[in-house]
């Protein structure tokens, strides 16, 4: 039996979930709804290199479980030959603080020479900052990556709709699952109060631009039976990334490819499920 699956946003976060459920699961058809894609998504106007920033007061083993997963994917990435098509690369990154030293993260071990700066490199920059750490990371170029994660859906018989969702209640009916990765339109969508838009600065030589994203307190990733006319829908939410949905993207998709499993052996549950679901009612 063909169980069908809709995943709502067409961003790094739902394209990614797409891929992940459509290459792990068998008899499931993966259909991605959106009004935007590739290049007018968030993630196109994005930095796109992996550091988490902006995430809250998450559990610090949750948050390095989701950078672990994504650090291996990027590096199985990066190591293929489709790097250059993928838009991925390698990028030092200094980190600055005005007050410090800062406690180490529990994830600096998946960064490249992650160290303390020396007085020589922070005396480059202005001096209110007192302290700093220096490391390598990925970057990626997200108008070339989501092309890609759409082709990989397409070659698992993957559809796309171009459409606007205003309720979950329009899709009851034709999907067994929706998975909600909207982003910052979970604030009207769902509706959730909590999210919303944050400026980010992108400069590059004397070019910059700025490009609204989605801030929530915490990410939330957890299941929620939704009643409506046509019945109960299942909805597994996964969004509120803050400024780093590049950098979450995998790990947070196989996070729902768990909650997937779970909602396809156990579907219409009365309450919300809390394992092993991740949302801010859980800290």
């Amino acid at each position: 039996m063909v169980r069908k699956v809709a995943i709502v946003g067409g961003g790094v976060v739902g394209l990614t979930t797409a891929v992940v459920i459509a290459e792990n699961l068998k008899d499931v058809q993966v259909t991605v709804i959106s009004d935007k894609w590739s290049p007018e998504t968030t993630g196109d106007g994005s930095a796109g290199f992996l550091t988490p920033y902006l995430l809250g007061d998450m559990p610090v083993q949750t948050l390095r479980e989701w950078c672990q997963k994504s650090f291996e994917i990027f590096q199985e990435i990066f190591q293929s030959e489709l790097a250059v098509e993928c838009g991925l690369g390698l990028f030092p990154v200094y980190w600055l603080y005005h007050i410090g030293p800062a406690e180490e993260p529990v994830y600096k071990d998946l960064f490249i020479d992650y160290r303390p700066m020396t007085q020589k490199e922070l005396s480059i920059f202005p001096s209110r900052f007192r302290h700093g750490v220096a490391m390598t990371t990925f970057f990626i170029e997200c108008t070339k990556f989501l092309p890609v994660l759409m082709k990989r859906i397409q070659k698992k018989g993957g559809r796309f709709i171009e459409k606007k969702i205003h309720n979950f209640s329009e899709l009851a009916g034709s999907y067994d699952v929706v998975i909600n990765c909207t982003g910052l339109g979970s604030r009207n969508l769902v509706p959730d109060p909590e999210v919303t838009p944050i400026r980010g600065q992108v400069m590059k030589k004397n070019w910059a631009r700025l490009k609204g994203g989605p801030y929530r307190p915490t990410p939330r990733i957890e299941r929620e039976s939704i009643k409506t006319k046509k019945g109960n829908l299942e909805v597994i939410h996964n969004y509120g990334h803050g400024g780093c949905g590049v950098m979450l993207s995998w790990g947070c998709a196989y996070h729902v490819l768990g909650l997937l499993r779970e909602v396809l052996e156990h579907p219409y549950s009365n309450e919300k499920q809390t394992s092993p679901s991740y949302s801010r009612s859980k800290i």
